[in-house]
């Protein structure tokens, strides 16, 4: 009984792949016209360093990804997807602050021909992009030990560098900021600590900042602090 059982399982699944060998084979020698409707194209963006290069950034951009539908026939857009195909927005021409609405190219992979091809439909049809001054500000690095050390032993004086770390975005972005910090979370030290720790942003209530759309002169800070031993020494006085 389970040989049969088994025996209809693989009839099963022999016959699906033999069908599905049949359909492929009939769709590549008819090569039909299809639609082909593709959704999470990413977006790129060109010409930012232009925009850098007068003071100006992107701060906001209303599409990551974008859906296009291609017509054509079956062997020219069947290999579209969002792994292949991506679109570009070219910022270069900026030269001012504002939000602009911008037309976006459609970057194919090599062995696409183009012009057998038919681009239907666009969602959305623009990218809108907003473009602000960049504001720049020098922070302090503050070093913070969350922790303790070991009974018998004893913290030194931070060691930081850099010591200051340049912040630049967009100014109501950077204005937040009121403490840049580095923290280490170690308890029951018992010997010194070396090595590079995130920086931390604090607005004035001393809530932890998001740095998303900021750029760092640094990302880091390598931090030192010594732990020493602390020993008592009887003192004895000899009078002469």
């Amino acid at each position: 009984m389970k040989s049969i059982k088994e025996s209809k399982w693989l009839y099963i699944l022999l016959s699906v792949l033999v069908a599905t060998s049949i359909w492929m084979y009939v769709r590549a020698g008819e090569d039909p016209e299809m639609e082909n409707r593709v959704r999470g194209i990413p977006v790129t963006v060109a010409g930012d360093r232009v925009l850098e290069n007068q003071g100006l950034m992107i701060d906001a951009i209303s599409n990551q990804t974008v859906t296009l539908t291609w017509k054509g026939s079956w062997r020219d857009i069947g290999t579209l997807d969002k792994s292949s195909v991506s679109v570009g927005v070219d910022v270069s021409r900026i030269t001012q602050p504002g939000v602009y609405e911008l037309d976006y190219d459609v970057n194919y992979p090599p062995h696409v021909v183009t012009s057998a091809i038919s681009l239907q439909s666009k969602a959305p049809q623009k990218i809108t992009v907003t473009v602000s001054e960049i504001y720049s500000q020098r922070f302090e690095i503050h070093p913070l030990l969350k922790g303790s050390v070991a009974s018998g032993y004893q913290a030194g004086e931070f060691i930081v560098e850099p010591q200051t770390v340049m912040i630049s975005g967009v100014r109501q972005k950077v204005s937040r900021i009121d403490r840049v910090q580095v923290v280490l979370e170690r308890k029951d030290m018992k010997e010194s600590f070396s090595g590079e720790l995130p920086l931390r942003l604090l607005d004035e209530k001393g809530q932890e900042l998001d740095g998303e759309g900021l750029r760092f002169s640094a990302d880091t800070a390598y931090t030192v602090l010594p732990v020493v031993v602390v020993k008592e020494i009887p003192l004895t006085v000899n009078f002469i």
